[in-house]
Protein backbone atom coordinates (compact mmCIF):
# COMPACT_ATOMS: atom_id res chain seq x y z
CA UNK A 1 0.00 0.00 0.00
CA UNK A 2 1.25 3.40 -1.34
CA UNK A 3 1.82 5.94 2.15
CA UNK A 4 1.21 8.82 -0.10
CA UNK A 5 -1.36 9.69 -2.58
CA UNK A 6 -1.02 13.03 -4.66
CA UNK A 7 -4.47 14.17 -6.56
CA UNK A 8 -4.11 16.86 -8.69
CA UNK A 9 -7.39 18.49 -8.97
CA UNK A 10 -6.83 20.85 -12.07
CA UNK A 11 -5.99 17.34 -14.40
CA UNK A 12 -9.84 16.51 -13.47
CA UNK A 13 -11.57 19.97 -13.29
CA UNK A 14 -11.47 23.55 -14.98
CA UNK A 15 -9.89 26.25 -12.59
CA UNK A 16 -13.51 26.17 -11.45
CA UNK A 17 -15.07 23.97 -8.95
CA UNK A 18 -18.81 23.57 -8.63
CA UNK A 19 -20.90 21.17 -8.74
CA UNK A 20 -21.55 18.53 -5.61
CA UNK A 21 -21.23 15.75 -8.28
CA UNK A 22 -16.70 17.25 -8.84
CA UNK A 23 -16.19 16.89 -5.81
CA UNK A 24 -17.83 13.07 -4.65
CA UNK A 25 -15.71 12.32 -8.63
CA UNK A 26 -12.35 14.25 -7.01
CA UNK A 27 -12.66 12.17 -3.25
CA UNK A 28 -13.95 8.60 -5.12
CA UNK A 29 -10.25 8.79 -6.50
CA UNK A 30 -9.36 8.64 -2.63
CA UNK A 31 -11.60 5.76 -2.15
CA UNK A 32 -9.97 4.01 -5.04
CA UNK A 33 -6.74 3.73 -3.73
CA UNK A 34 -6.88 5.19 -0.02
CA UNK A 35 -3.43 5.82 1.37
CA UNK A 36 -2.43 6.63 4.95
CA UNK A 37 -1.78 9.94 3.54
CA UNK A 38 -3.72 11.62 0.58
CA UNK A 39 -3.40 15.03 -0.95
CA UNK A 40 -5.80 17.07 -2.63
CA UNK A 41 -3.53 19.23 -4.87
CA UNK A 42 -6.02 22.74 -6.32
CA UNK A 43 -2.88 24.24 -7.57
CA UNK A 44 -4.14 26.24 -10.70
CA UNK A 45 -7.87 25.98 -9.35
CA UNK A 46 -9.03 29.74 -8.95
CA UNK A 47 -12.87 29.52 -7.96
CA UNK A 48 -14.64 26.69 -5.70
CA UNK A 49 -18.33 27.27 -4.94
CA UNK A 50 -20.06 26.84 -1.98
CA UNK A 51 -21.74 23.82 -2.81
CA UNK A 52 -18.39 21.70 -3.71
CA UNK A 53 -17.34 23.08 -0.55
CA UNK A 54 -19.75 21.50 1.16
CA UNK A 55 -20.01 18.03 -0.82
CA UNK A 56 -16.37 18.09 -0.46
CA UNK A 57 -15.98 19.26 3.38
CA UNK A 58 -18.89 15.55 3.69
CA UNK A 59 -17.35 13.24 1.63
CA UNK A 60 -13.51 14.22 3.38
CA UNK A 61 -14.95 13.48 6.65
CA UNK A 62 -16.47 10.11 5.65
CA UNK A 63 -13.70 8.75 4.03
CA UNK A 64 -11.40 10.27 6.69
CA UNK A 65 -13.89 7.90 9.12
CA UNK A 66 -14.24 5.04 7.12
CA UNK A 67 -10.33 4.28 6.23
CA UNK A 68 -8.75 6.06 8.94
CA UNK A 69 -7.02 8.15 6.65
CA UNK A 70 -5.61 11.62 6.66
CA UNK A 71 -6.21 13.92 3.89
CA UNK A 72 -4.88 16.73 2.93
CA UNK A 73 -4.83 20.10 1.30
CA UNK A 74 -2.26 21.44 -0.95
CA UNK A 75 -1.31 24.70 -2.79
CA UNK A 76 -5.38 25.73 -2.55
CA UNK A 77 -5.72 29.87 -3.52
CA UNK A 78 -6.39 31.89 -0.13
CA UNK A 79 -10.37 31.91 -1.50
CA UNK A 80 -10.53 28.44 -1.60
CA UNK A 81 -8.87 28.06 1.72
CA UNK A 82 -11.40 29.89 3.22
CA UNK A 83 -14.38 28.69 1.91
CA UNK A 84 -13.03 25.51 3.19
CA UNK A 85 -12.62 27.20 6.32
CA UNK A 86 -16.53 28.51 6.34
CA UNK A 87 -18.14 25.49 5.05
CA UNK A 88 -15.85 23.16 7.89
CA UNK A 89 -17.73 25.59 10.69
CA UNK A 90 -21.14 25.23 9.75
CA UNK A 91 -20.59 21.48 9.13
CA UNK A 92 -19.24 20.78 12.32
CA UNK A 93 -21.70 22.05 14.61
CA UNK A 94 -23.44 19.36 17.21
CA UNK A 95 -26.13 20.91 18.55
CA UNK A 96 -28.34 23.84 16.45
CA UNK A 97 -30.62 25.78 17.77
CA UNK A 98 -34.41 25.27 16.84
CA UNK A 99 -36.83 28.31 17.01
CA UNK A 100 -40.43 28.29 16.58
CA UNK A 101 -41.32 30.58 13.80
CA UNK A 102 -45.33 31.76 14.44
CA UNK A 103 -47.23 31.43 11.14
CA UNK A 104 -49.64 33.51 10.85
CA UNK A 105 -51.72 33.92 7.44
CA UNK A 106 -54.49 36.70 6.80
CA UNK A 107 -56.74 37.26 3.75
CA UNK A 108 -56.86 40.66 3.12
CA UNK A 109 -53.94 43.21 2.83
CA UNK A 110 -55.51 45.15 5.38
CA UNK A 111 -55.19 42.64 8.54
CA UNK A 112 -51.18 42.17 6.82
CA UNK A 113 -50.98 46.13 7.43
CA UNK A 114 -52.18 46.56 10.36
CA UNK A 115 -50.21 43.50 12.09
CA UNK A 116 -46.80 44.90 10.63
CA UNK A 117 -47.78 48.13 12.21
CA UNK A 118 -48.65 46.76 15.64
CA UNK A 119 -44.91 44.95 15.75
Amino acid sequence: MKVVNTIAVSDFAAKTLNTREAARAILALVEEMPCQVNEIDFAGIEFMSRSFADEFHKEKIRLQEKFLIRIDILNAATEVVQILHRVANTQDVKERKKFEVPVYKFREPEFVYNYLLSI
